[in-house]
């Protein structure tokens, strides 16, 4: 896979890839308003917001959470998808599906079993078998990324070496926002030796952590 060349432009090209039925998440993580804050944002500037949607079919029936931004639409090829991905300044990995706390059930809760709620809470819904592997195509091209908060994101974006995490529509616009005015002075080569190292720490990890289990169950 090549490297994403960074340099700074008057379009910024956001790009998200994955199953199409994922698309609807855009509305519940924040992240539909946020890119519609941050095209207002660079429209003032002078500048405008290119969303690319590389997806499993050509173009996506796609009205919940479809933000109102300039949208292209790529049917995902595993032949020219390295060469694409390269040409995106920040990449998008939304995979929770967030909800509000409900104001009476939160209520009720609170009075009958003495749990501490707040309407301000945030409920994530993930699938078991969510993972950084999205993120990890980002990665692997240079390309920043801003993700939610599905655990194995945060093993990778904790030291804000590679992009950032979000949860609700403002951490999305600022991670998004900070990218946008750094991501040319990202080394790519240096991006991939800092992925590698981790990686490989991710794994020896992984590798301590099943030996010690093993040990303790004989």
């Amino acid at each position: 896979m090549p490297f994403k060349v960074h340099a700074d432009r008057e379009v910024i090209k956001i790009c998200y890839h994955g199953n199409a039925l994922h698309l609807s998440s855009f509305l519940s993580s924040g992240l539909k308003l946020a890119l519609e804050d941050l095209q207002s944002e660079l429209k003032a500037a002078q500048r405008s917001l290119e969303l690319t949607i590389i997806s499993n079919v050509e173009k996506p029936w796609w009205i919940i959470g479809k933000p109102d931004i300039n949208i292209k639409y790529l049917k995902y090829d595993w032949q020219t998808f390295p060469l694409q991905i390269v040409n995106y300044d920040i990449g998008i990995v939304p995979n929770c599906y967030n909800r509000s706390a409900n104001r009476p059930i939160s209520y009720l809760l609170k009075k009958v079993l003495n749990m501490e709620l707040s309407d301000s809470d945030i409920i994530l819904r993930m699938k078991s078998k969510s993972n950084f592997g999205r993120l990890l195509v980002f990665m692997q091209a240079g390309v920043p990324a801003v993700a939610d908060l599905t655990p194995s994101h945060l093993e990778l974006l904790g030291n804000l070496r590679y992009g950032f995490c979000a949860s609700n529509r403002e951490s999305w616009l600022k991670g998004l926002r900070q990218l946008i005015y750094v991501s040319e002075k990202f080394d790519p080569v240096q991006w991939a030796q800092n992925f590698i190292e981790d990686i490989t720490l991710i794994k020896k990890l992984t590798h301590e952590k099943d030996l010690k289990l093993s040990l303790n169950l004989n």
